[in-house]
């Protein structure tokens, strides 16, 4: 878990306030938490994004907007990798 909450350093902005949480189901907080308005989403993972507004719906809540951005390797975050590193 120290490497999740080790990458957005390099990224942040004085300003930012990043939350890691744990993502324990398919759909993690996103589809429950009130106070979020959006996602940061490559390609491989703007279909996640769809099923968490199809559950975000079912609870009466606001769709998140999904920011794509293009993956690279430097920038990657696997769950698999960090996994395999420990």
């Amino acid at each position: 878990m120290a490497v999740v909450f080790a990458f957005p350093v390099p990224f942040c902005v004085c300003s930012l306030s990043v939350d890691v949480v744990p993502i324990e189901d398919a759909t993690g907080p996103a589809a429950t938490d009130k106070s979020l308005d959006g996602l940061v989403v490559s390609s491989e993972t703007l279909a996640g994004c769809r099923r968490i507004n199809t559950a975000r719906a079912e609870g009466n809540l606001p769709p998140l907007i999904a920011v794509v951005i293009r993956r690279t390797q430097q920038a990657s975050l696997s769950s698999t990798a960090m996994r395999n590193a420990s």
